[in-house]
C-alpha cells in the first residue's frame, strides 16, 4: 500500500472502523481512483507527452522549412526559365517586327515604283490624247477650209451657170 492508502487505513481504524471494513474502503477508493485515472488517462497530458509533441513539432517545422527552401529554389528556377522564355519571345517578336518593317518598306517601294509607272503611263496617255485632239482639231479646221473652198467653188460655178443662163435667156 502506498503512503496515502496507509494514512487513510490508519485514520479509519482510529475512528473505530473495523480493519476489514477499513481495508475494503481503502481498496475501493484505490480501484475508483484507478478507474477514473484510466478513463481520463488518454486526455491527460504529461511532461513526456509535451516533450514528444514538441520534438515532433520541431521536426515538422524543420521539414516544412526544408520543403519551403526546395519550393523556393524550384520557384526561383521556374521564374528564371519564364524570364528566359520571355527574353527569347521578345527577341523573336522584335526580329519578326523588323522583318515585317523591312517587308513593308520593300512593298512600299514596289508600290511607289508601280504608282510612278502608272503615273507615267497616264501622263503619256494624256499627252497622246492631247496630241490626238490637236490633230483632230487641225483635221477639222482643214476639213472646214476644204469644205469652204468647195462651197465657194460650187457657188462660183453655180453663179457662172446662172449668169450664163441669164445671158442666154
Amino acid at each position: 500500500m502506498g503512503s496515502f492508502n496507509t494514512v487513510l487505513f490508519e485514520a479509519l481504524l482510529s475512528i473505530g472502523v473495523s480493519a476489514d471494513r477499513a481495508r475494503a474502503a481503502v481498496d475501493l477508493l484505490e480501484r475508483a481512483i484507478d478507474e477514473r485515472y484510466n478513463r481520463h488517462a488518454p486526455e491527460t497530458t504529461t511532461k513526456r507527452d509535451l516533450a514528444e509533441s514538441e520534438s515532433r513539432l520541431t521536426a515538422s517545422v524543420g521539414e516544412v522549412k526544408n520543403a519551403l527552401i526546395v519550393a523556393d529554389k524550384q520557384l526561383t528556377s521556374s521564374i528564371a526559365e519564364v524570364k528566359n522564355d520571355l527574353v527569347d519571345t521578345e527577341k523573336r517578336l522584335t526580329s519578326g517586327i523588323v522583318e515585317v518593317k523591312n517587308d513593308l518598306v520593300v512593298a512600299e517601294k514596289r508600290i511607289d515604283a508601280r504608282f510612278s509607272l502608272v503615273q507615267e503611263r497616264l501622263l503619256s496617255m494624256q499627252l497622246d490624247a492631247e496630241k490626238e485632239f490637236r490633230r483632230i482639231d487641225q483635221r477639222i479646221a482643214e476639213t472646214r477650209i476644204e469644205l469652204t473652198r468647195w462651197m465657194l467653188a460650187a457657188l462660183t460655178a453655180q453663179t457662172a451657170i446662172i449668169a450664163a443662163v441669164v445671158k442666154l435667156a
